[in-house]
């Protein structure tokens, strides 16, 4: 199983408690908060899915 790809670059993203999140095999990344990162990593896990 692939993890995507998680970054806390910038003193904003920081700041802000965001990190960009790239889904494996999607080109562009989005912004989410940590919190939901960490919940959606989460569910995944419990789904032992394989789709991130």
């Amino acid at each position: 199983m692939e993890i995507c790809g998680f970054s806390l670059d910038g003193d904003q993203e920081m700041a802000d408690g965001t990190a960009a999140v790239r889904k494996r095999g999607v080109k562009d990344s989005e912004t989410m908060r940590v919190d939901d990162f960490i919940k959606y990593v989460q569910e995944k896990i419990v789904s032992k899915s394989e789709e991130f």
